[in-house]
C-alpha cells in the first residue's frame, strides 16, 4: 500500500510537523508499515519533542518481526516522505545497540 494513495492528507502542509499532526496520520502510517513488513513505528527526535521547525526532518524508529530488506526500508521511507511531505530518516530497531536503546527511550509509538 503506497502513500501515494494518501497524498491529499498532507497536501497542505506548509508548517513544521507536530506530534499531534503525525498522530492524526497514525492509522495510515501503520497500514503502510505493515505493507512493508514492519511491525511497529515510533517517532523520535524534534517532531516527537514538539521542537520541529519547517526544516526539520521526521525521525522514525521501526521494528520488524521477521527481519526486513533494505529495499523494504527504502520503500517505506519513500512512502513516508510522500505522506508527510518531509524528509524522513528511518532507523531499524536493534535491541543490542546502545544508540538504539537511547533513541527507544525517547520514542513515541504511532
Amino acid at each position: 500500500m503506497a502513500a501515494r494513495n494518501y497524498e491529499s492528507f498532507a497536501a497542505e502542509r506548509k508548517t513544521a510537523l507536530t506530534l499531534s499532526g503525525v498522530r492524526r496520520l497514525s492509522s495510515i502510517i501503520r497500514k503502510i508499515a505493515a505493507s512493508w513488513g514492519l511491525a511497529a513505528v515510533s517517532l523520535f527526535g524534534s517532531v516527537a519533542r514538539n521542537e520541529a521547525t519547517e526544516q526539520s526532518d521526521v525521525d522514525l524508529l521501526v521494528t520488524s518481526k521477521h527481519g526486513v530488506s533494505l529495499s523494504a526500508l527504502s520503500g517505506f521511507k519513500e512512502d513516508m516522505e510522500l505522506l508527510l511531505r518531509s524528509e524522513v530518516d528511518v532507523l531499524l530497531r536493534n535491541v543490542n545497540s546502545e544508540v538504539n536503546n537511547l533513541i527507544a527511550a525517547e520514542a513515541i509509538e504511532i
